[in-house]
């Protein structure tokens, strides 16, 4: 999984599923004027993935 396809699918895609619920759901999960600004900046060339199949870290 690339890491953009991973970002969608911890932002976007839920809060796609729920606002058909919960109607304030379509303010999260999207950078646009108007919705909710929880934003992270991270380097992708600093992050390190610890986690293995055998557990997580």
């Amino acid at each position: 999984m690339t890491l953009p396809e991973a970002i969608n699918k911890m932002t976007l895609m839920p809060a796609q599923r729920l606002e058909g619920r919960i109607p304030d759901m379509a303010d999260k999960g999207r950078i646009r004027i108007g919705a909710d600004a929880d934003i992270t900046i991270f380097s992708a060339e600093t992050v390190i993935d610890r986690a293995t199949f055998h557990g997580r870290l």
